[in-house]
């Protein structure tokens, strides 16, 4: 079996094209960082299990330590980084090197079996994403490491809908194409967090295989609090897009509301709390607080439709709430009454006010109430004007969306 040490030394060795040999059903994909010791002892185990319909893509990523000169001696392909570039980039250059239409991830560090590699294959056949947990084995991990994971599962399964136990397992499988539709752009050890947060939020059919966590070889390349930190951002920066719900929608509901309560509470007069006194002021305030909220919420049902559109989130409770036949419609004559009784309210204080000469105006509270209906209603109209731009757009048949599939998988490769 002849070494093959790149992908560009594949296409060229000694000047000859390659024999044409039938696309592999798997690829695995090892990145790999200065692991000339564990990585050796994972290739002999891993082409102990697999036939040749799998092909192994090992990432050397600007090792310095001969870790790629330890991956020729086995019948992979070698795909180098010249400098350091991060485990994310690592993962994405495995991906855009691959030739299967399976793909599986395992570190190069000899801690996950690699016995469970033709399993998650044949998983693939079925789901589009299986993920080996790591259930037992939690010694081998450091103890701030087990904090840190337990804090992330907890918020990436409860922000972003994640069924699986483990989401930043260092051993899973995803259909290719669902990954070139996800559009990486992690650098570091996000990587994991984006994927899973990805396929959670495009619905992707997931399985999962419980798994012992085994001791490293070598050295470990994860910082924890440097790492740590990485992850998390990952997991809130991608809030805004794949759970706008989360982020805007439901603290727009809160503010929206707060700021309703509090009207209805100084219409009657002001009232105390304690040494603070509410007076017509605080009534202002809870204006521009709900005006604040009902924005925000606009805002995240913007994202929502346009997640939608794009077919790469699925809709959650508020966005099918929003999408019910005819409730847009209905919002947007909702918005026109209110808009119109808040206009003839401010109308009839203004004709009193100036009944009366136009002297001291008393009726700040009515004015500021009649107002703010006129405002709120106005930008109920518009925005069901604005959103129902997305819901046309998912009107669309099967056969658009497919072909909208498509093009945006096309486009990912020229990008490639």
């Amino acid at each position: 079996m002849r070494t093959q040490l790149s992908v560009k030394e594949v296409e060229s060795q000694e000047g000859q094209q390659p024999q044409a040999r039938p696309a592999p059903l798997t690829t695995i994909i090892i990145p790999a960082y200065n692991e000339v010791e564990g990585l050796p002892v994972v290739l002999s185990k891993l082409f102990a299990v697999i036939n040749d319909t799998y092909e192994v893509i090992v990432i050397d990523d600007g090792s310095t330590d001969g870790t790629a000169e330890a991956a020729a001696g086995f019948p992979c392909r070698v795909v180098s980084h010249k400098v350091n570039r991060g485990k994310g980039k690592a993962v994405q250059t495995g991906i855009a090197a691959a030739r299967g239409e399976k793909i599986i991830v395992i570190d190069s560090d000899n801690t996950y079996p690699v016995q469970e590699v033709p399993r998650i294959a044949r998983e693939l056949t079925e789901f589009d994403m299986v993920m080996a947990s790591r259930v037992r084995g939690q010694q081998n991990i450091p103890a701030f490491n087990r904090l840190g994971n337990v804090v992330f599962r907890s918020l990436i399964r409860r922000l972003y809908g994640f069924k699986p136990h483990d989401p930043l397992t260092g051993l899973y499988g995803v259909k290719k194409a669902s990954l070139m539709m996800m559009r990486l752009d992690s650098s570091d050890f996000g990587i994991e967090s984006e994927i899973t947060i990805k396929g959670a939020r495009m619905g992707l059919k997931m399985a999962e295989i419980p798994i012992e966590y085994g001791g490293r070889i070598g050295m470990p390349k994860l910082r924890g609090l440097r790492d740590g930190y990485r992850i998390f951002r990952t997991i809130i920066k991608m809030l805004a897009l794949y759970s706008p719900t989360v982020m805007f929608v439901l603290p727009g509901g809160i503010l929206f509301s707060l700021g309703i309560m509090l009207l209805a509470l100084l219409m009657s007069g002001p009232f105390s709390i304690g040494d603070l006194s509410l007076q017509v002021h605080s009534f202002i305030v809870a204006t521009m607080v709900s005006l604040a909220g009902f924005q925000l919420g606009v805002f995240g049902f913007t994202l929502n439709l346009y997640g939608l559109s794009h077919r790469f989130i699925k809709p959650d409770f508020a966005t099918r709430l929003f999408l019910r036949n005819r409730m847009g419609r209905n919002l947007s004559a909702i918005g026109l009454l209110i808009c119109i009784i808040g206009l003839g309210l401010s109308a009839w204080l203004a004709s009193g006010w100036i009944n009366a000469g136009l002297g001291e105006f008393t009726d700040t509270k009515p004015l500021v109430l009649s107002l703010f209906m006129a405002v709120v209603g106005l930008q109920m109209v518009f925005s069901s004007v604005f959103l129902s731009i997305f819901t046309a757009e998912l009107g669309r048949g099967e056969e658009d969306a497919e072909a909208s599939f498509v093009s945006e998988r096309l486009a990912y490769e020229n990008e490639l």
